[in-house]
């Protein structure tokens, strides 16, 4: 404890020499500066008369440059005086004030990063390393030395004995726990090789695609969730991402019932319950707002439509929506539908930008305002409200 503090007071003092001095240092004095500068314009004067007697310029050159030196003595002469008046640059800081400044910032600084200190810090707790935070490396996604090691030593010996699939696999899984999914597929890769048709590979290999895609399901990601279907009907991770797959694709009621069969299938205690039922309460509510946003349209049409074709309808008829109207802006109820929409597509930020472009075209009408605001209500918090007056 003894030893902290000593260190603490120790690169305080040198921090406060750097800052403190120049304030302790003295610079030269602007009677000195005048007189060198005054010197150096009267040898310039001088210069010029002997080259005007020596004939290396002419009179009127001597003449021009001769007035030119003085005019710039002159202007020095009253900077000076200004100077000494008060006017245009400050006076250096005189002995006396430098040692007041001095001992205040020297002892106020030291006394408020102490109270700060105090405050919130805790010089009692023992040191503890980073690599042995094992509960802080985990949750900043830093995998432990130990981890590490292992891993490396496990792609070393599947370099050496590549024909175990199991080791591929544990191998895979390993490298999608510290991120690193392009490593993950290609593991999982070796191990379907060696093994095909293994479901719990298959359904692996899909979801580390997922990973490496950011979260989409690509169409080799899918196909590795189906043949794992396929081979194991009752894959929980294969019928999860076919599920979400159906999501992506605007297959909402699809996704839900998917997503519901799946939790009567999955153990009571099992820990993703929680956010499978968050996920299909979603499902479910963005399947009302595509409805809602083909309310109108040809009902017979729409049913032979994918689910791909129909979230591409949804969208062709939102942008067909927003182009009416920038065209023709005096419609309440274009502009709320058309932030509905965008809050269905999962689009926020352009719902509360389409709400800010109503607003505008109907400032001053409080009934207008109230709808737009009850829409934005429905964003969140972070969309505001508009009065009247705006």
């Amino acid at each position: 404890m003894l030893t902290f503090w000593i260190l603490a007071a120790l690169m305080t003092m040198v921090a406060l020499a750097f800052m403190l001095w120049p304030l302790v240092r003295r610079g030269p004095t602007a009677v000195s500066s005048e007189n060198v500068e005054m010197a150096v314009y009267s040898s310039q004067l001088a210069a010029i008369d002997d080259a005007e007697r020596a004939r290396r310029i002419s009179e009127e050159d001597a003449k021009a440059t001769r007035t030119e030196v003085k005019r710039r003595m002159l202007a020095k002469v009253r900077q000076r005086k200004r100077e000494a008046e008060g006017v245009g640059p400050k006076r250096p800081l005189g002995t006396r004030e430098r040692i007041t400044v001095l001992l205040l910032l020297g002892v106020a600084i030291p006394v408020l990063a102490l109270a700060i200190y105090l405050s919130g810090g805790r010089p009692d707790l023992p040191d503890k390393p980073f690599g042995a935070r094992s509960a802080e490396r985990a949750a900043a996604g830093v995998p432990s030395q130990e981890e590490q090691v292992l891993v490396r030593q496990l792609a070393e010996r599947m370099a050496k004995h590549p024909e175990d699939p199991r080791g591929w696999a544990l191998l895979g899984a390993a490298y999608v726990r510290q991120n690193r999914y392009d490593e993950a597929v290609a593991a999982y890769d070796n191990a379907n090789a060696r093994k095909p048709g293994d479901a719990d590979i298959l359904a692996a290999l899909g979801e580390a695609e997922v990973l490496q895609a950011g979260g989409e399901i690509t169409e080799e990601a899918r196909a590795n969730f189906e043949a794992a279907r396929s081979s194991a009907p009752g894959n929980l991770r294969a019928r999860y991402f076919l599920a979400l797959a159906r999501a992506q694709a605007g297959d909402f009621s699809g996704a839900a019932g998917e997503w519901s069969a799946l939790i009567k299938d999955a153990p009571a205690d099992a820990p993703w319950r929680k956010m499978v039922e968050a996920q299909i309460a979603q499902a479910k509510r963005a399947g009302v707002g595509s409805n809602d946003l083909l309310a109108g349209a040809n009902g017979e049409q729409i049913a032979r439509l994918s689910p791909a074709e129909r979230q591409a309808m949804i969208e062709r008829m939102v942008a067909q929506l927003a182009a009416r109207l920038d065209q023709s802006p005096r419609d309440l109820d274009g502009w709320l539908r058309l932030a509905k929409s965008y809050s269905v597509l999962g689009e926020p930020q352009r719902a509360i930008t389409a709400l800010n472009k109503a607003a505008e075209t109907f400032r001053g009408d409080e009934r207008a305002l109230q709808q737009i605001n009850s829409a934005r209500a429905a964003l969140g918090p972070a969309a505001g409200t508009f009065g009247a007056g705006d």
